[in-house]
């Protein structure tokens, strides 16, 4: 297993945002996002690009641990990365299979219970939305509710391993600020300045997201 944090600090994400399902009367939390995904699972699907033809499903039950499914590809990856033990996987290359998630639904007991889903501020579904409307209608009797605000009040409360993530972070943002800096000479294009960026970043032991370099008066 290849976590991010620790595993008790995957366990405490958990207890907490089960708290909140059920000061919200919520029965369960169904996630697509990878960010939500990744916070709460410990998986992260390296790769270059969005896919939402095959999309992550994470339900989160306030009386259990939680359920992951992937397309079989992300299989072997996602259950080595997970905090927890059951990761399942779909076949089909176009979208996840509504009947194999009701047919989780209802082997968890959730067919008619509330749901909370990533419908408000700043939250995404990660699938098509006639792919999201199928399986809307596949958990018919289900009572869907907006948790964006729950997934928020959890994740704006960081704890003692992600403020020392971030100061890490910013350790070594400092670093590559100086040596950017330092070494951006009259000529380099924007491209010369991002690969100085890039580089000095994995140097320091960090890796790259987004980035952008303006140039002009």
């Amino acid at each position: 297993m290849r976590l991010e944090f620790s595993h008790e600090e995957y366990m405490k994400r958990h207890e907490s945002i089960v708290r909140h399902l059920e000061e919200n009367r919520l029965d369960a939390l169904l996630m697509t996002a990878e960010p939500n995904v990744n916070y709460f699972s410990g998986w992260r699907n390296f790769i270059p690009w969005w896919t939402y033809s095959r999309p992550y499903i994470l339900i989160i039950p306030i009386d259990r641990d939680p359920i992951l499914m992937v397309q079989g590809f992300q299989h072997f990856d996602a259950s080595r990365d997970s905090w927890f033990k059951d990761v399942r996987s779909y076949d089909s290359l176009v979208g996840v299979p509504a009947e194999q998630v009701s047919s989780v639904f209802r082997e968890l007991g959730l067919i008619g219970k509330r749901i909370g889903l990533e419908l408000g501020y700043e939250q995404r579904v990660f699938m098509p939305i006639k792919d999201f409307e199928n399986i809307k209608q596949s958990l018919d009797g289900c009572e869907f509710v907006d948790a964006s605000a729950l997934i928020w009040k959890q994740r704006m409360n960081k704890s003692l391993e992600e403020i020392a993530a971030h100061q890490r972070a910013c350790e070594i943002g400092n670093k590559v600020f100086c040596e950017v800096f330092a070494n951006t000479r009259e000529g380099m294009t924007e491209k010369d300045v991002a690969r100085l960026v890039g580089r000095t970043i994995g140097e320091e032991g960090g890796e790259q997201g987004f980035l952008i370099i303006l140039s002009g008066p």
